[in-house]
């Protein structure tokens, strides 16, 4: 479990990162497509960390878990196509940015909630 909270600590660090090196070398030329791609990977991971932090905040409040690995709950696939989408960046804009969408990623697969 402390892993699990340990990938979720370090989502937004990496999102930070991302978007800062993204901002260096958007200048320097980086094609627009390219940036949409990755900013939107950027994006899905954005507000998948969000739901997942309210979800936490949902239970210490209320005490029970939201559906978050059930039928309804397939959570982990956009967190998959953010991966993809963080090919659109280079350099370590891309490292960063698969990291963040990895962590997440994984951070799905684990979570057992009963």
């Amino acid at each position: 479990m402390i892993e699990v909270i340990f990938s979720y600590l370090a989502i937004p660090v990496f999102i930070i990162l991302a978007c800062r090196e993204w901002l260096k070398s958007f200048r320097a030329g980086f094609s627009y497509w390219r940036s949409f791609l990755g900013l939107t990977s950027l994006l899905i991971v954005s507000a998948n960390w969000l739901f997942i932090l309210l979800s936490f905040i949902t239970h210490a409040i209320d005490g029970c878990w939201p559906n978050l690995t059930g039928e309804a709950g397939r959570n982990y696939l956009p967190s998959v196509a953010a991966v993809l989408l963080a090919f659109g960046f280079r350099g370590k804009a891309r490292l960063y940015g698969m990291a963040a969408s990895v962590l997440l990623t994984f951070g799905h697969l684990s979570i057992d909630v009963r």
